[in-house]
């Protein structure tokens, strides 16, 4: 069971930016989580020791850019890098909000649309506990990639969710797939109550060359 250290807001949304060297495209990122149309956002960076941090210019940004919607935002800088997963928890443990996305500093979405959509649909059925949307790879000028991997795990994505545990990663390995990207996923809070929170005995491949 999840031990999250505050009390959650009813229909806050509690949007975690997970980045480590990622300075490239992170204000991109974060452009993309600014510009959302859900009304109540509680903004948290979580930085795994990048070097050169500049908290200074990133809360510069986002006070400059943000809407009436962002109604609190909180910086969190590792003075060491600890690793995706912990650092992920050590957010999560943080945040206050009824529903939870979590987003690479490297990633963005696709409209403004995308978080008020996602909640939309939780709201629909008070069981959901989770709702996933699909992946796309593109380029540096956001144009689609054409990704045989991701198109066959989007594919394959409704099937799995249906299948009980062990049925489903038997045809994740045997597919060669990845069904479910972090980005695309909005949590409700209860999920991670009832289900804990992420195994830190596993560590990412892109986390490999800090480990």
């Amino acid at each position: 069971m999840a031990k999250f250290l505050n009390d959650y807001e009813k229909g806050l949304l509690s949007v975690i930016v997970v980045t480590y060297n990622q300075k490239e495209f992170f204000y991109e990122t974060l452009s993309s989580i600014l510009n959302q149309d859900y009304r109540y956002i509680e903004l948290i960076i979580a930085d795994d020791g990048t070097l050169n941090f500049d908290e200074g210019n990133i809360k510069k940004f986002i006070d400059d850019k943000k809407n009436k919607n962002i109604i609190k935002y909180r910086i969190l800088h590792n003075k060491e890098n600890i690793g995706t997963v912990r650092n992920i928890n050590n957010a999560l443990k943080k945040s206050t909000g009824e529903f939870i996305k979590i987003i690479g500093g490297d990633d963005t979405y696709p409209n403004s649309s995308t978080f008020s959509s996602q909640i939309k649909v939780l709201l629909s059925n008070e069981r959901l506990l989770a709702t996933v949307g699909m992946a796309q790879q593109c380029d540096y000028n956001m144009n689609p990639i054409k990704d045989e991997r991701v198109d066959k795990s989007n594919k394959y994505m409704p099937n799995i969710l249906k299948m009980d545990y062990d049925k489903a990663r038997k045809t994740i390995f045997k597919n060669d797939i990845f069904p479910i990207a972090i980005q695309a996923v909005c949590y409700r809070r209860e999920f991670f109550v009832k289900n804990g929170l992420c195994d830190e005995d596993y560590v990412l491949i892109d986390d490999s060359p800090s480990a």
